[in-house]
């Protein structure tokens, strides 16, 4: 059954509680695979796209300005707590049950990497935007397109890092749950 594109926009605010530095300079360095987002050439955070243990893309290493890391480490060193290292790495987007491909649990992955815009930096504000695409349960089917956009702004006191996507269905078929639903 091919349904219409569907379009679903989500939107999360988190605020990174910084010192202040008035005349610094927000800039990518990337790697394999990840990018690090540095204020003034310190680590605000590290952006993850290609990881074989976590299979959806990540920021990970969230740290002030002062230095204080305000996410856990990933992966966990030894003295941390070692519960779920591959299911919280930072902040990502997850879900349980889209049509019954979980995304929450990794039993369907996404695959990220593919910049769309950006990355940009600059004294104000650092923007990039990703194209993952989300596979269909121990597939690599693709079921859904995520196009994500990520803001960091330079505030008072902080940072503020903005993440909005936009869902793009591109085909499904009834799951045995809806035909069983349409008897």
């Amino acid at each position: 059954m091919n349904l219409p594109n569907l379009r679903i926009k989500l939107t999360c605010v988190f605020s990174l509680l910084v010192s202040p530095i008035l005349n610094a300079q927000f800039a990518f360095h990337q790697l394999d695979g990840e990018m690090q987002i540095t204020l003034d050439d310190k680590p605000v955070a590290t952006y993850v796209w290609k990881d074989p243990d976590t299979t959806r893309p990540y920021f990970k290493h969230l740290r002030t300005l002062d230095g204080i890391q305000v996410s856990r480490n990933h992966p966990p060193q030894a003295a941390d707590y070692q519960d779920h290292e591959t299911y919280h790495p930072g902040i990502w987007w997850g879900f349980g049950d889209v049509s019954e491909n979980d995304y929450w649990r990794m039993k369907a992955r996404i695959i990220g990497g593919e910049f769309v815009a950006g990355p940009t930096g600059g004294r104000e504000r650092a923007t990039f935007a990703v194209k993952n695409r989300l596979l269909k349960n121990a597939s690599d089917e693709v079921f859904v397109e995520q196009v994500s956009h990520y803001t960091f702004l330079r505030r008072e006191g902080g940072i503020l890092l903005i993440a909005e996507s936009t869902f793009c269905l591109l085909y499904t078929s009834p799951s045995p749950r809806d035909r069983t639903r349409s008897r």
